[in-house]
């Protein structure tokens, strides 16, 4: 089968549509289909560069476009381009839109796709095409145009229970169209440790850090409810058990000022370390040396949380807090724990606790990684999306 999919979100940017894009792309052309990107660049031209000579290696065409990096109105200038090139694509059997910039494309221009169509839903898109509270949205979004987009998908995939039933309170007349098809992800494979020095070698700039550190890691863009702010306060409370706890933010964002400055207020600098924006592989590398990976996001939008089984695949079990989706990728107290709590000083009791089972936790980490393997792989995942 001939596949495009249009994506606005690519590697070097890792955000959840661009890691997803990447690992279903991969999979796809693994189960033998041709596939085609059109996603957008990045302000990283050397990233977009090593990401286009993978997809090439793997037999995947990667064309890429200024798109929302053209110009504030990208959404109104850019149709013309966004219309040539689906009028080209005659000889595909199938068009994946895959993200919400994508959809914005696709509502105005739908009478130029040549093809059947599915739509991937990921975080709180639905609301804004639904709703539009923003004048941002109102003026992007024709509420007319993307209900006939959305009538006239093949199908509607959501990476989610909880982002299914979403979609269906505001379209319950598309539930037949109507498809939940959980992430996937490529094994890691081994860690290289030339890779796990160097990340030992950033770490060992913090005064505390040392061999005998416990890691936990919060893999996370840094943003309002996403729960780093709460995180420090857990470690506060978390210290107070064994000295030995370290901890290692990933990711950038708008609040990491905010939380950096809560650390400081604190007096925790020397016993966390911040990482910035991190290269996937690199993310890998620090969930491998943690102990645990916490996620307290609050977000109304946590649909599912791709970082939860990144860790699992490594064998580290997940802290996660009982929001949106993100209960569907961990079995508590099998592969993670779900916390229903959100008080601190139970959160690191919690932990604690856990780590200080040393049999319970092997277990955990075992369960975690076999599931992670044997059913959130990107395999499975491309198979049940075009199926």
């Amino acid at each position: 089968m001939k596949i495009a999919i249009f994506s606005h979100e690519y590697p070097p940017l890792n955000g959840g549509a661009g890691t997803y894009v990447n690992e279903l792309s991969v999979a796809l052309a693994s189960l033998g289909h041709s596939v085609r990107l059109v996603v957008g660049d990045t302000l990283d031209s050397r990233g977009d560069n090593v990401a286009n000579n993978y997809a090439r290696d793997v037999g995947i065409k990667i064309d890429r476009y200024p798109w929302i990096y053209s110009s504030k109105l990208w959404f109104i200038k850019d149709i013309n381009l966004y219309k040539s090139i689906l009028t080209k694509m005659v000889d595909i059997d199938l068009l994946i839109f895959a993200n919400y910039t994508s959809h914005i494309v696709a509502h105005r221009v739908r009478q130029y796709i040549p093809t059947d169509y599915m739509i991937i839903l990921h975080g709180d898109d639905i609301d804004y095409f639904c709703q539009r509270r923003r004048l941002k949205d109102r003026i992007m979004i024709s509420k007319k145009h993307m209900n006939n987009y959305f009538k006239g998908a093949q199908k509607i995939i959501s990476v989610s229970k909880y982002l299914e039933k979403i979609f269906l309170s505001y379209m319950p007349e598309l539930k037949s169209k109507s498809q939940i098809v959980l992430h996937g992800i490529r094994p890691p494979g081994g860690m290289v440790a030339g890779d796990l020095a160097r990340c030992n070698k950033l770490l060992s700039q913090n005064s505390s850090f040392n061999e005998k550190s416990i890691i936990l890691t919060y893999v996370s863009r840094f943003s309002a409810g996403k729960g780093q702010d709460l995180m420090i306060r857990v470690f506060k409370e978390l210290i107070k058990y064994d000295s030995r706890y370290f901890l290692v933010f990933i990711g950038d964002g708008a609040t990491k000022l905010s939380v950096e400055t809560l650390a400081t207020q604190m007096n925790l600098t020397t016993r966390i370390f911040f990482t910035g924006s991190t290269p996937r592989m690199d993310v890998y590398n620090y969930l491998s040396m943690a102990s645990l990976n916490i996620f307290l996001s609050k977000r109304y939008g946590e649909t599912f949380g791709i970082v939860n089984i990144e860790s699992m695949a490594v064998g580290t079990p997940v802290f996660a807090l009982e929001t949106g989706g993100v209960p569907e990728a961990i079995d508590d107290g099998i592969t993670g724990v779900i916390l229903k709590d959100s008080d601190p000083v139970h959160i690191a009791d919690q932990i604690h606790s856990l780590l200080s089972d040393t049999d319970q936790y092997k277990k955990m980490g075992e369960n975690a990684q076999n599931v992670a393997y044997s059913y959130f792989n990107a395999q499975r995942m491309a198979s049940e999306t075009i199926n």
